[in-house]
């Protein structure tokens, strides 16, 4: 490849990937449908711990003891992990979280079910196909350090 041909093509991936880190700025598909968190939109770039039997279920996270204390417990890790906290109250929150190098952005939203001692979790990418199990991996981190 001559070296001006690959100049413009560097700088049209540039460019591409630009476009994509600016297009996960608005909200990705958060909030609850019937007091559950959305289901993955069937894309590999998504876990749910809401609906079991699909490709996308990942477990719950579990507690014992005070539902308020493991609540809080959360929210500091979730920061720690380097989680924006975007909304909160009692027994729903949402988080965003961006990846390093191209700043895309990812939504992870936890749900409390007090009674039954879990907090339901959905992790998704805002942008792409794939996400190379980065969120399924983020999930599963939070969780041993959550449950540990």
């Amino acid at each position: 490849m001559k070296p001006r041909a690959a100049g413009w093509l560097v700088l049209g991936l540039f460019i591409w990937l630009s476009a994509l880190s600016c297009g996960g700025e608005q909200g990705g598909e958060v909030g609850l449908i019937e007091g559950k968190l959305k289901p993955c939109p069937g894309r590999p770039n998504c876990v749910c711990s809401e609906y079991p039997g699909q490709a996308s279920w990942i477990a719950p996270l579990s507690f014992e003891g005070d539902p308020k204390a493991a609540w809080q417990r959360l929210g500091l890790i979730v920061k720690d992990m380097g989680g924006r906290v975007e909304q909160a109250n009692e027994d729903y929150f949402r988080a965003t979280f961006r990846s390093r190098v191209f700043r895309f952005i990812d939504d992870a939203e936890f749900r409390l079910e007090a009674g039954s001692g879990l907090i339901h979790v959905r992790s998704a990418s805002r942008v792409g196909y794939s996400d190379f199990g980065v969120n399924r991996k983020r999930v599963r981190t939070l969780r041993a350090r959550f449950e540990g």
